[in-house]
C-alpha cells in the first residue's frame, strides 16, 4: 500500500513537471542577442527578487532577456518574444518569465501558447491576473465557451479596474461568438450603464455595434468602427 501510494505520488510529480516545463524552445541558431549595455540590474527590485535563486550567471542572462522583453513589447513585440522565450527555456519555474512568455505570446497572436504560459503563472501565483487576456486568447483559439466559463470562475474583486473592465468586454465578445447576443448585450448593458471614461465608453460601445453586427447576420470584419481621438 505504501509503495503505491508513493508511486502515485512520483507519477504525479512527473505529471506537474511535465506541464510547468516551456514549450517551444528556440533553437540555438534562433536565440537573439542582447547589446552589452543590457544588464539584469536594471530590472524593477521586484523582478529581480524572482530571479535570486537561479544562481549568478544564469539570473544574469535571464534577467538580460527579460530587460529586452520590457524595452521592445509595445514596439517589436515579435522581438520580446523570442527574449521571453529564451527567459523561460533557462527559468521556466520562474513565475515572472512565464508571466511574460504569456504576453508576449499573445501580443504575437500565438494564442495557443499564450493560453498554455498564463495557465501556468495562475497555476504558479494563485493569482487571477491577465485572465481578460487568458479568455481573449481562448477566443482565439476557437474556444468562446472556455473563455466565458473562466470569466464565471474569476473572483472580480480580485481584478484592478481595468483587467474587470476587459474581462466584461471579452466575455461579451465570447458570448457573440457562441451566440448568445441576448447576454453579451446585458453584459456589455451593465458596463456603459456605470461611469466610464469616454475612451472605455466608446470601447465598449464599438463592442455592442460587433454584437448587434453579429445578431444581423453581418460579418463584423467587414464592418468599418472609427476609432475615436
Amino acid at each position: 500500500m505504501g509503495h503505491n501510494t508513493q508511486e502515485g505520488r512520483f507519477r504525479n510529480r512527473a505529471r506537474e513537471a511535465e506541464r510547468m516545463r516551456p514549450h517551444n524552445r528556440l533553437d540555438r541558431e534562433d536565440l537573439p542577442d542582447i547589446p552589452e549595455y543590457v544588464v539584469a540590474d536594471s530590472l524593477p527590485s521586484w523582478m529581480k527578487a524572482q530571479l535570486r535563486g537561479l544562481g549568478e550567471r544564469n539570473g544574469e542572462v535571464v534577467g538580460r532577456h527579460l530587460a529586452m522583453v520590457l524595452e521592445y513589447l509595445e514596439d517589436v513585440p515579435e522581438l520580446a518574444y523570442k527574449h521571453a522565450r529564451a527567459a523561460a527555456d533557462r527559468a521556466g519555474r520562474i513565475a515572472i518569465v512565464r508571466e511574460y512568455a504569456g504576453l508576449t505570446s499573445y501580443y504575437t497572436e500565438r494564442y495557443g501558447e499564450a493560453v498554455r504560459e498564463l495557465r501556468t503563472y495562475q497555476r504558479m501565483t494563485g493569482e487571477q491576473h491577465h485572465s481578460e487576456i487568458l479568455a481573449d486568447a481562448l477566443r482565439g483559439i476557437g474556444k468562446p465557451g472556455d473563455a466565458v466559463e473562466l470569466a464565471a470562475a474569476v473572483n472580480a474583486a480580485d481584478l484592478d479596474p481595468d483587467e474587470a473592465f476587459e474581462l466584461a468586454v471579452v466575455t461579451a465578445g465570447a458570448r457573440g461568438d457562441l451566440g448568445q447576443f441576448g447576454a453579451a448585450r446585458a453584459e456589455l448593458g451593465r458596463l456603459l450603464r456605470g461611469e466610464l471614461d469616454p475612451e472605455r465608453r466608446r470601447r465598449a460601445e464599438q463592442a455592442l455595434e460587433r454584437i448587434e453586427a453579429l445578431a444581423s447576420g453581418a460579418d463584423p470584419a467587414t464592418q468599418e468602427f472609427v476609432d475615436a481621438e
